[in-house]
């Protein structure tokens, strides 16, 4: 007969698939076994030259070795580690399975199974020859339950479990690791609900395709479950009476004929970081996970494209799982709950998730069978705004790169992306507080389901996956908008905006026989062209924003508007933008005038003129007004009155006298020696300048105020 190999302890009908060599016994390294599918040397598995070629065989040894802890020695480490090189490995012994009771089957060639039974860890993802360091990614190691093959031989049926984890005690779990591998090829379909025997449990061979744990705490991290079929739960992986833990594990494509395509959690409480349960299906309820009064916590899980009668992607039987930074999305359940299915009390507590675009007939994306809702805290529900702190609108589009929402003819798949686009309305939306910082997770440390940082930038997103685009440099864009400007969809203050933007300004005047010309556009202290469109549409300018900006928009002149009284003429003054205005009016009393600029009081600066110092006192006394900064229109009013002296009058001082009438200033020198006589404007300039005059002297002067030097005498006078 064919392939006909060692044990030769069962009935001939069990092809066992080991090599044709002869079986070498294990001779670990400092408790180190290395496997490689092409190996040439002596087949103890001391080193990668003498590796031995079978992963079975390195497993019965290190099953023979585990050791009861309380009998073992402090000092003698318990675990071996087994190294596998790249390449495909197939179970080869269902040694250590047993009959189980008087009515259950003989253990057969599909009970072959990797049977792990103690704390071994399982490092695959080496090169072929083993040298250099581990890339499960570009040196894959595959754990394949077909038993054909490929079609080698073609009369062996595939395995029903590829990876069997079974511990001695449910009160004294097992915690072997199980890192960079795949299992694959695991296929129970059409089998009988029968049993066999392992440690003294009853392990179902219809039941857990890819991996089964019972009482077994296993560590997975990256690790492949895919292309595994159950003839009744379980596809991918069984989980019962274990708490697990995953990390960068991927269980797609795996399909159960009853519950839990992807994962079935019974009496387990698994824990989930950075995980894809993604393309599963079963026949009944829980394409993605199924959980019978387990509760797993879930963390940067993305559980996407599930199918399932009811509960396609989570269905929860008495249970109630935290889901934190997960992504359930496109998943299509024939029933009811398209993403989660809650019934028996189960009310499962999410956090910084998002459940969206999951369909069903009822309840598409949640749906409760007489159960208080979900607890939800800073989650996007389509369809709900629950209560809850932080919850976004239902209506609210996730922004994912490229989601797929299920139709009529759609197949569970794992092509959607659930990424996050850099415009999403789910970025740094989520709370950071409710990361699980004090179980042993790290915010700050961790990675998202693509393996990135957890937290990006100051707050965490919403969802399996962080938003990876740079954080901008932001800066402070000041805009000043003058009275009488209209500055389209912008207000005056700071602005925020991030380098390498743009800001569009556009504005008009409101006066609209204002043009172009009258108003000025200031960056940053530099008058600025601006676009001067056809028509009446808004004048516009775009600024590159490379750093911080000050900008004012104004009119380049605003009219101050003076009443009778004062040394400039009644009526609108023309002053430039930013500039001061100073006005001053006679007065014998200065204290019984008031003057106001917009109804707030001016100071009054009592003969000193408030922005120089070089002109001279007069008598009688000048009263100075002044506007600091123009900046708007101003209205001058006043209260009370100043008692001034007529431009008509006359002033003497010893023999020089000075008289104005009708706009002609008359000066007289009665003294018998010549005086020099200047005569100047309010702002200092010289308007005539007399050398030695001896007697009368008219000079026409026009209105305004003028100040009158004669020898060592002064006055100040009003033309008007």
């Amino acid at each position: 007969m064919k392939h006909l190999h060692y044990p030769l302890l069962v009935a001939l009908a069990a092809l066992i698939l080991l090599p044709l060599r002869a079986m070498a016994d294990i001779v670990p390294t400092n408790k180190n076994i290395y496997v490689k599918a092409t190996a040439t040397g002596n087949g103890n598995g001391s080193d990668w030259n003498n590796a031995t070629a079978s992963l079975s065989e390195a497993l019965i040894y290190t099953n023979a070795q585990a050791k009861d802890p309380i009998e073992s020695k402090a000092d003698e480490p318990l675990t071996y580690t087994i190294h596998i090189a790249q390449g495909t490995y197939y179970p080869q012994s269902f040694e250590g399975i047993k009959k189980e009771g008087t009515s259950g089957p003989e253990p057969g060639p599909r009970d072959h199974t990797f049977l792990i039974t103690s704390d071994v860890t399982i490092l695959g993802g080496y090169k072929a020859d083993g040298s250099g360091y581990r890339n499960p990614a570009a040196y894959p190691t595959i754990l394949s339950g077909d038993l054909s093959q490929g079609g080698k031989f073609p009369d062996n049926a595939p395995a029903y479990h590829v990876v069997l984890a079974v511990g001695k005690d449910i009160d004294n779990p097992i915690h072997p690791s199980l890192d960079g591998v795949t299992i694959t090829g695991g296929n129970s379909l059409e089998v009988k609900n029968t049993a066999v025997n392992v440690n003294g449990y009853a392990i179902y061979q219809n039941n857990g395709a890819g991996l089964y744990n019972y009482s077994a705490d296993i560590h997975l991290r990256q690790v492949v479950i895919t292309g595994n079929q159950s003839g009744h739960n379980g596809g991918g992986i069984l989980n019962q009476r274990c708490t697990p833990t995953l990390t960068s594990v991927r269980i797609t494509a795996n399909q159960a004929s009853s519950n839990g395509g992807g994962m079935y959690n019974t009496l387990s409480s698994p824990t989930l970081t950075s995980v894809w349960i993604t393309a599963n299906q079963s026949s009944d309820n829980g394409g993605g996970i199924y959980n019978s009064s387990s509760s797993p916590q879930l963390i940067s899980v993305e559980i996407t494209g599930n199918q399932a009668n009811v509960g396609s992607g989570i269905y929860n039987d008495n249970s109630s799982p935290t889901l934190t930074q997960v992504t359930l999305a496109g998943n299509k359940a024939n029933s009811s709950g398209g993403g989660i299915y809650n019934i028996f009390s189960s009310r499962p507590k999410l956090r910084n998730s998002v459940v969206w675009g999951n369909t069903a007939p009822f309840g598409a994306n949640v749906s409760n069978n007489n159960n208080p809702a979900p607890t939800y805290t800073y989650c996007l529900v389509q369809g709900l705004t629950p209560e809850g702190e932080g919850n976004l609108p239902g209506d609210t589009q996730p922004g994912f790169v490229a989601p797929i929402v299920p139709g009529d003819n759609w197949t569970p798949t794992a092509g959607g992306d659930y990424r996050l686009q850099s415009t999403s309305p789910l970025i740094n939306q989520g709370s950071n507080d409710l990361y699980p910082g004090d179980e042993g997770f790290d915010l700050y440390t961790d990675r998202d389901a693509a393996g990135n940082p957890r937290l990006y930038g100051e707050r965490i997103d919403i969802g399996a996956y962080e938003d990876q685009t740079p954080e901008p440099t932001y800066h402070s864009l000041t805009l000043d908008i003058a009275p009488g400007i209209d500055c389209y969809g912008l207000t005056a203050g700071t602005h925020r905006v991030a380098e390498g933007d743009h800001l569009f300004l556009q504005f008009l005047a409101d006066d609209p026989a204002l043009t172009a010309e009258d108003l000025m556009l200031v960056i940053d202290g530099i008058d600025t062209p601006f676009n001067v469109p056809a028509g009446n549409a808004y004048y516009g300018y775009i600024l590159p924003v490379t750093g911080a900006h000050t900008i004012l928009i104004a009119q380049r002149y605003y009219p101050v508007t003076l009443p009778r009284g004062f040394n400039l003429a009644e009526g609108v003054h023309s002053v430039a933008y930013g500039e001061p205005f100073v006005f001053s009016t006679w007065a014998i009393n200065e204290g019984t005038l008031k003057v106001y600029a917009n109804g707030e009081q001016l100071p009054c600066s009592v003969d000193q003129h408030p922005l120089r110092t070089d002109l001279p006192e007069v008598d009688p006394v000048q009263l100075f007004y002044l506007v600091e900064k123009v900046i708007g229109p101003v209205m001058i009013t006043t209260e009370g009155e100043a008692q001034q002296p007529t431009g008509h009058a006359s002033l003497a001082t010893g023999k020089i006298r000075v008289a104005i009438t009708n706009y002609e200033l008359r000066i007289t020198n009665e003294m018998t020696t010549a005086v020099d006589v200047a005569v100047y404007t309010v702002t200092g300039q010289t308007f005539v300048q007399l050398r030695a005059l001896s007697g009368s002297k008219t000079i026409a002067l026009p209105a305004g105020v003028y100040f009158i030097r004669a020898g060592s005498q002064t006055w100040k006078m009003v033309v008007d």
